[in-house]
């Protein structure tokens, strides 16, 4: 080997200095591609990031703008202060996505929302409850303004549950079904209307069945298995909404945090993930 390292000393040091001169050349050329690759995959995974944060937005609108609706306790999600226009949470989704980067938020969404769920469906059964009730004392529920035979009207529950509600705030009952409720006459009878409330709760075509009606309401008013219901029915409404707004700024600061500390604080870095998310198998 020396004795060929002599020979061709001359061949040597020629590859020597051409492998020194590739190796010069490429590698500042391999590092500049690394280079680009990373940023490239960054800013990948930043518009992927985006995308997310755009439907987290969505998901803390909702979850934080949950209100209960007068006419039942039922949950809604409440647009404009005055909540004109109301959807249903079950209506805001998650994508595939949003679970794969962000599965315990994802996970609280879905309880929320299951929650939710439920609480209406009790709101729901407690009113079929009070509409079977006024049935079982021979008075049907009616929309109004129907005045052809003696009801109930479907606005009495809005009135009921109100009072139920102030009850259940240790208030006074409002409004009060032992005040004698207003009747107004008109052809055939007479409209019912509760003292301080303004919509009509009853129809009656004669004096008999007017009796009848303030004293079903009272009866039912007065019931303690109703009122005792409608407190659980409001404190778990109220819980749900402390819940969502709660949850919302988890979220929030979750997401703020990947926006400031791009890839997020140790620990919660947001990271290419293309074995369980969807977008990430397109993109990487």
């Amino acid at each position: 080997m020396k004795e060929f390292l002599v020979a061709h000393s001359v061949e040597v040091g020629i590859m020597i200095t051409a492998i020194t001169a590739v190796g010069v050349f490429v590698g500042p050329l391999l590092a500049g591609w690394r280079q680009r690759k990373k940023v490239e995959q960054d800013r990948k995974l930043r518009a992927h990031f985006e995308e997310l944060k755009r439907e987290a937005e969505l998901v803390i609108f909702s979850a934080s703008n949950l209100a209960t609706m007068a006419r039942d306790f039922s949950i809604v999600v409440a647009v404009g202060s005055q909540a004109v226009t109301t959807s249903d949470i079950e209506e805001s989704k998650v994508s595939a996505s949003f679970e794969a980067h962000f599965p315990e938020r994802a996970k609280g969404f879905g309880t929320l929302k299951q929650e939710t769920g439920e609480h209406n469906t009790n709101c729901e059964n407690f009113r079929q409850k009070i509409k079977t009730d006024f049935e079982k004392k021979g008075i049907p529920v009616e929309k109004y303004p129907r005045k052809d035979f003696c009801c109930i009207y479907e606005d009495a529950f809005d009135a009921l549950f109100n009072m139920w509600r102030e009850l259940a705030r240790n208030k006074p009952p409002s409004p009060d079904f032992h005040q004698e409720l207003n009747p107004n006459q008109v052809d055939g009878g007479y409209f019912l209307r509760a003292r301080d409330w303004s919509s009509m709760v009853a129809f009656a075509k004669t004096d008999d069945e007017r009796k009848k009606c303030e004293l079903a309401l009272a009866e039912i008013a007065d019931n303690v298995e109703n009122q005792r219901e409608v407190s659980e029915i409001v404190n778990k409404g109220y819980k749900l909404i402390v819940n969502g707004k709660e949850f919302a700024n988890q979220l929030a600061s979750e997401i703020n945090d990947i926006g400031e500390f791009w890839r997020g604080r140790i620990g919660k870095e947001f990271k290419e993930l293309k074995t369980t998310c969807p977008r990430c198998r397109e993109l990487f």
